[in-house]
């Protein structure tokens, strides 16, 4: 058997991320995540490199309400200094 090490957070860690670096509460969260970067009531994976704002030369400003989502996922695993991340939402 081999184990298995992996970074694992609640959505609500990334939503009160995004409320304290980006300034977006929970209802916009909420709208902005749940059915573009993230599934309900389930789980999603990102490696670094792979999703789709990781090297992004766009402001956040720049990108639509669903591609932010993405860009503060990314940041926060710059900011924590992660290759992997394991976000359960349910």
């Amino acid at each position: 058997m081999k184990k298995v090490t992996r970074n694992e957070v609640d959505f609500s860690e990334i939503f009160d991320y995004a409320d304290e670096k980006f300034g977006i509460d929970w209802d916009r969260a909420n709208d902005m995540f749940f059915g573009n970067s993230l599934d309900y009531k389930s789980h999603n994976e990102f490696h670094g490199g792979t999703t789709a704002y990781y090297n992004s030369k766009k402001s956040f400003e720049e990108l639509d309400e669903a591609d932010k989502g993405y860009y503060i996922i990314n940041q926060f695993m710059l900011d924590n200094n992660l290759d992997n991340l394991w976000i359960d939402n349910r």
